[in-house]
């Protein structure tokens, strides 16, 4: 039974930087409850204080402009309706006049004496709030109260040229994001990264940031893509011409990575728009995410730790998940490569990532980020240095410390020693075990050098993080280290082999049929996705050759998915294609096929002719009467001859009607021949570039060249 609650539900901007972010607004046990305004409550309309605001004239409008600012994302349904003056809302009518949870009146209100942050127990701190009544069954919003500060210093930026009325609009163009469903988003922290491959520009931080950003205090002014792909989230309307980048993010056993954010950005050289997601939303505990609304292009993807964590593994990781087995290893931070890529630390450089290219109407799924480091094997020291370009741990007093991450495989039992020697720094140890990558050791020694001595509780893959401990003078601990292993063999698994996409014809044997048939087999083709990333199938042409006449002897070729792949035309199997051949030795193309293949997922594909072989004859032939002449003919003879001689008749005209359809023979590939005389071939070919496929991390605009070569069937003869 759906539990209907009352649920008040805080949702702010707060004015310093402190708090994590929000997944969902409303927690329901160990769920989120994703929100929305029901259907039957849009639009929305607000009632609105009537109070003065210093340094903002017209307060109602500037809720109507909001509004219809967030009103204006074509791709969305229009969430709000229209503001209208409510009345004097303060401290001493809050509960009463307005601030109810039970009337569904949509309300919002101004406290420039925290009064109503009081009443319902909140931080007069905050620049603003949004309060909801929220049914924990199915996230529906059923009333809301906006309280925005109006206090002088809530109003107020010092030396940045921003005016009362900036602030006021861009704190309550947040609010109102709150009011339609939206939580906060990760994009727009400050990201410690000396390559800013996640850092976004401060017009760029989005309105939904849940602080107010001291560089950009005019941020809220307009809404960034972030904020509107999340509307079109929640209220989508026409998406037909947006595409979606999905996978998951991994910790170093494999255990999923939640509550990390994931940010897309590009596309590449075009602005470079910045849309992120954390991952989780779906609540499966697997890492997973998906980066919906975006418009097509290719866009680099970043993963970061959110505000209030150390460090992105230092994130929630699911418990169930197996391990990363031979999986490779990359950088953890602002790096990515798809999985199929192997991180060279002697080649690699931490510029080099892949771009993903999205296309319209398309998710292209299976971008796998593993948070991961270099190996380190048991007796063999490796020398490292901390400094720019290293991957930061925040600390406790807005600081950081530069750190690097190894992994070694070792076996529960195993007795195991760690030993990090600093050279102008002092080394700090963390040792994170397999399976959550939760602290298996720690050594943070203030002075000296840092050692751990402890059993492996479980096997597989074990996390070493070495930082340096920032003193004065020396932000970040730059300097050298030299780190040890030993116990535990270290030796990590071999990576998987990887195979690129193909596209392969299997074998039919040689083949013969009399004229006519339908269905005949001409061709089987095996489409395998490559290892690491999904392929996108849109089109096959086939090209005819042999001594038939295509154009004549080919009355239908017909392009099948053959599910059960046993290369045989089943009938509930689906039809993804038919056509003629325009000429003889032609070329049919099947477009629009929209075949989405995972990773090292195959498709079987059958094309299949109905052959009637009209280009040759197997005898000569009746002279043809016309048909018309006949037909014209037996009438008269019906009106002349009485019934003996319309028996006559008929036996006279109905050779003549048979002669015309050729002498005995039929027409379609149901029709009779004569299966003696000539036999013809036909023959089809899959030349280079005749499928055209794309993958996840190639050009949308270059198809992959697949095959590289022709791809032939064998021949199939018909005999008439």
């Amino acid at each position: 039974m759906r539990r209907l609650a009352v649920a008040l539900v805080a949702a702010g901007l707060l004015a310093t930087a402190a708090g994590a972010f929000l997944v969902s607004n409303s927690p329901s046990g160990s769920a989120y409850v994703f929100e929305s305004v029901p259907a039957s409550r849009r639009p929305i309309g607000f009632t609105v204080d009537t109070e003065s605001v210093p340094g903002v004239a017209n307060p109602v409008g500037i809720v109507q402009d909001l509004m219809d600012q967030w009103n204006g994302v074509i791709e969305a349904e229009a969430p709000f309706g229209a503001a209208a003056a409510g009345g004097p809302y303060n401290g001493t009518n809050v509960g009463t006049a307005f601030g109810t949870f039970t009337n569904t009146t949509y309300e919002v209100a101004w406290d420039d004496t925290g009064e109503i942050f009081s009443f319902f127990g909140l931080s007069p701190n905050v620049l603003g709030i949004t309060l909801k009544s929220v049914d924990t069954g199915d996230g529906d919003i059923l009333d809301l109260l906006v309280v925005i500060n109006t206090e002088p210093a809530a109003l107020a930026a010092p030396g940045t040229g921003a005016t009362a009325e900036d602030l006021f609009r861009a704190t309550l163009l947040h609010e109102l994001g709150h009011a339609v469903g939206l939580a906060h988003t990760p994009v727009g922290m400050v990201n410690q990264t000396s390559f800013g491959l996640g850092l976004a520009a401060p017009v760029q931080i989005p309105t939904m940031f849940p602080f107010r950003v001291p560089v950009q205090p005019q941020q809220g002014v307009s809404l960034e893509p972030d904020d509107r792909a999340g509307l079109v989230d929640i209220y989508p309307l026409d998406t037909s011409g947006l595409g979606t980048i999905s996978g998951t993010v991994r910790g170093l056993s494999g255990a999923g990575a939640n509550q990390i954010a994931v940010r897309a950005i590009g596309p590449f050289g075009v602005g470079e728009d910045h849309v992120g997601v954390l991952t989780d939303e779906d609540r499966s505990g697997l890492g997973t995410f998906t980066i919906r609304h975006l418009a097509p292009g290719a866009y680099r993807v970043v993963v970061e730790a959110v505000n209030g964590r150390s460090s992105v593994t230092g994130a929630t990781l699911a418990s169930n998940a197996g391990s990363l087995g031979t999986d490779p290893f990359v950088y953890a931070g602002d790096e990515f490569w798809e999985p199929g890529d192997t991180y060279d630390p002697a080649n690699d450089v931490r510029t080099d990532f892949a771009l993903v290219h999205v296309r319209a109407g398309r998710d292209t799924g299976s971008v796998d980020v593993v948070l991961n480091a270099r190996p380190l094997a048991a007796g063999s020291p490796v020398a490292g240095t901390f400094g720019n370009g290293d991957e930061q741990l925040g600390d406790a007093t807005g600081g950081f410390h530069y750190v690097d991450y190894y992994v070694f495989a070792g076996t529960s039992g195993q007795a195991v020693t760690v030993d990090a020697n600093g050279s102008g720094t002092v080394a700090q140890l963390r040792v994170l075990g397999p399976s959550d990558l939760e602290i298996a050791a720690e050594d943070l020694p203030p002075t000296g050098n840092a050692s751990v001595a402890f059993t492996l509780q479980e096997t597989g893959v074990h996390t070493v993080a070495v930082s340096a401990r920032a003193t004065t003078g020396n932000p970040g601990g730059t300097g050298s280290y030299t780190l040890t292993l030993g116990g535990a063999s270290g030796v990590l698994p071999p990576a998987p082999p990887l195979f690129p996409a193909t596209a392969t014809i299997l074998p039919l044997g040689d083949l013969a049929f009399a004229s006519p048939v339908c269905d005949a087999l001409m061709l089987r083709l095996l489409l395998t996705a490559p290892s690491h990333e999904e392929l996108w199938v849109d089109a096959v042409a086939v090209t005819a050759s042999g001594t038939a006449n295509d154009a004549l002897d080919v009355g239908a070729v017909t392009l099948v998915r053959d599910t059960n792949g046993n290369g045989r035309r089943d009938g509930a199997e689906p039809v993804l294609g038919t056509g003629t051949f325009a000429a003889d030795d032609g070329t049919l193309s099947f477009p629009g096929l929209d075949i989405e293949l995972d990773p090292g997922e195959q498709a079987h594909l059958l094309v299949v002719y109905d052959v009637t072989v009209r280009s040759v004859t197997s005898a000569p032939q009746q002279a043809s009467f016309p048909w018309w002449l006949a037909l014209a003919l037996l009438p008269l003879a019906w009106k002349r001859w009485g019934s003996l001689g319309r028996a006559r008749a008929l036996l006279v005209a109905l050779p003549l009607l048979l002669a015309t359809c050729g002498g005995g023979g039929g027409s379609g590939c149901n029709g009779t021949f004569d299966p003696a005389g000539a036999v013809v071939t036909l023959a089809a070919t899959i030349a280079p570039g005749g499928v055209t496929a794309f993958a996840t991390t190639t050009d949308p605009g270059t198809p992959l060249a697949l095959p590289a070569a022709p791809l032939a069937s064998g021949t199939l003869s018909v005999s008439n």
